[in-house]
């Protein structure tokens, strides 16, 4: 693992590997914070945070938001 990854496995017990970004975001996310927050929270923009969100959706093999952040929780990436 290197400082700018994670290792997980999904739901369908696939290994996946997670940037720091995308860890950041998910635990954004899970505190409730909008989209737009984010980008700005972040200085980046709206789209890079849908971006994100979507890369990790696939990742975690999932399809909404309340769905992303169960799993993440539930595979201990956040608490």
């Amino acid at each position: 693992m290197t400082d700018d990854a994670k290792n997980c496995t999904s739901g369908n017990d696939k290994p996946v590997r997670l940037t720091l970004r995308e860890i950041e975001i998910l635990g954004l996310v899970s505190e409730g914070y909008r989209d737009k927050e984010i980008a700005e929270r972040l200085f980046i923009s709206v789209c890079t945070v849908h971006n994100h969100e979507a890369q990790l959706r696939q990742k975690l093999n999932v399809h909404t938001r309340t769905a992303l952040v169960r799993e993440a929780r539930r595979l201990g990436i956040i608490e």
